[in-house]
């Protein structure tokens, strides 16, 4: 899974390669263009696009801005939004992960915005502009798609047979119920993943939600499994995968996973 630059908690600094921050009216601010400054950005959950320019544009009473974007991939997208800082919804265009936002301004230099996916809310965060006109900085977090971020990274690590990732991964008090009744801690599962009694080929997830309660995130779905591991039994299962969050980084504490009835 590779979510956009939006489908992820973030920290970005942009500059300006024209326009002008020196008007106090709040919507026209941040009027002009501006570069992605990758170096100084981080991304959470990543990887950062190779660059990001956003054009802001007056519209009426409104504010228009364009994203044209360059994934980590090299995939080139595109998307907008036009609106207003009242904080009502106003439709983003062409992006997969966002289809409105609303923005709330505090001040002509900072603003908060919400971001939505049929009616639900997948991201919080603030734009920033310096009083100099010289850096823009924009805080995203979008919780939901950082667990399935995380769900996949364990997943692809136990494919791959990668001891340091799961090192990182799994906390320390690590404990997961398997699909074949046996309960194993982090170093039991390490171990179990490293074994060439485990050759798992592909995993496909599908209707996965995610449920946020402070600094513990639920996770439910359904994952389909195929290959080969002894005491196990290939095919679908459905998963209750726990995350707590601790030092401000997502860890995965344990879970699940139960076969589906054959019809």
């Amino acid at each position: 899974m590779k979510p956009q630059w939006l489908a992820a908690a973030l920290f970005v600094v942009l500059t300006p390669t024209s326009g002008s921050a020196q008007r106090p009216d709040l919507r026209r601010l941040v009027i002009g263009t501006w570069e992605l400054n990758v170096a100084k950005s981080s991304f959470r959950p990543g990887p950062p696009p190779k660059s990001l320019t956003r054009v802001y544009e007056a519209s009426g009473e409104n504010v228009k801005y364009t994203d044209s974007l360059v994934d980590a991939d090299g995939n080139a997208g595109v998307s907008g939004w036009t609106g207003s800082y009242d904080g009502k919804d106003s439709p983003v265009l062409d992006s997969p992960d966002v289809d409105a936002q609303a923005i709330k301004a505090s001040d002509p230099f900072r603003s908060t915005f919400t971001l939505k996916k049929a009616g639900k809310v997948v991201g919080t965060g603030t734009r920033v502009i310096s009083q100099d006109g010289k850096v823009m900085t924009i805080r995203v977090k979008v919780t939901e798609q950082e667990i399935i971020k995380l769900e996949q990274t364990v997943t692809d690590a136990q494919f791959k047979k990668d001891r340091a990732a799961l090192e990182r991964l799994l906390a320390d008090d690590y404990l997961y119920t398997h699909s074949n009744g046996s309960v194993l801690n982090k170093a039991q599962e390490i171990a179990e993943s490293m074994s060439s009694e485990v050759q798992w080929t592909d995993s496909k997830f599908a209707d996965l939600k995610v449920r946020i309660f402070g600094d513990v995130a639920v996770l439910t779905g359904r994952q389909t499994i195929q290959g080969t591991a002894k005491g196990y039994v290939p095919g679908p299962r459905r998963i209750t995968d726990i995350f707590v969050k601790r030092n401000g980084h997502w860890q995965y504490v344990g879970g699940q996973a139960t076969l589906e009835a054959t019809k």
